[in-house]
């Protein structure tokens, strides 16, 4: 994380510019149905810390799956407010949000010994977030470490450019993530969404246009030369 996109409350938490990545994140089918069944299977009962907690999903699940107690650990003040304030809202009391770099907890911030941990500590370099020192610093807590392994494969190609991926905006416009979380939660997600969404800047003759277009892929290529999102567009087409 670069001093960029530290948040200092969640007024700051901008899913377009520090958060850009977050919302294809929580959206990502995948990781969320691989995340929730893993937290299911070792949750009741369990005492577990959830490493850079960001919008506080995999706490949630974690509460809900039946944890005992869950750490929340979250080093970007604007980011741990709002997975707080989240966590309230829920009613939901046996989370603790800790405002502080994990590397940087000791057993003054998180007291009782780990059953699991928890993180998507990945980046899309896989490493770049510190997910192998985060774990090595869990230790001390003893406990499982979710994800337990990363497995990478490698192909080797004769002059082909690499390029590094870094997302400065999110191109979704709505929280979908294709599990059973909790309705608050994601109402919430995307109240603080859309209201920041560039796709609210629509004009009424945008809108009509829409609507006049019945064929899809004349509606889709005008879509993506304006920049226009797809909910918008099943809007005007209701």
């Amino acid at each position: 994380m670069t001093d960029n996109t530290i948040t200092q409350s969640p007024d700051d938490f901008d899913w377009f510019k520090n958060n850009g990545i977050y919302m294809p994140m929580i959206n990502d089918t995948g990781r969320n149905i691989a995340y929730k069944a893993a937290i299911e299977r070792v949750a009741p009962g369990s005492v577990m810390c959830d490493i850079g907690t960001g919008t506080g999903l995999l706490s949630i699940l974690a509460a809900k799956a039946g944890a005992k107690k869950v750490y929340s650990i979250e080093m970007d003040p604007g980011r741990a407010k709002f997975a707080r304030d989240m966590i309230d809202q829920l009613g939901i009391t046996n989370i603790q949000v800790i405002n502080k770099n994990f590397l940087r907890c000791d057993r003054g911030d998180i007291p009782d010994d780990i059953d699991y941990f928890i993180s998507e500590t990945i980046g899309n370099p896989i490493f770049n977030e510190n997910i192998v020192d985060l774990s090595k610093h869990a230790k001390q807590w003893g406990g499982t470490f979710i994800p337990g392994k990363i497995e990478v494969t490698a192909e080797v190609y004769r002059n082909h450019p690499i390029l590094p991926l870094v997302y400065a905006e999110s191109e979704a416009f709505e929280f979908q993530p294709d599990i059973e979380i909790d309705d608050a939660y994601e109402k919430t997600i995307n109240d603080t969404f859309q209201q920041k969404h560039p796709a609210d800047n629509y004009t009424d003759e945008d809108l009509e246009t829409l609507a006049e277009i019945s064929d899809k892929k004349e509606l889709k290529e005008l879509a993506k030369s304006n920049g226009w999102e797809d909910k918008k567009i099943r809007d005007a087409l209701k």
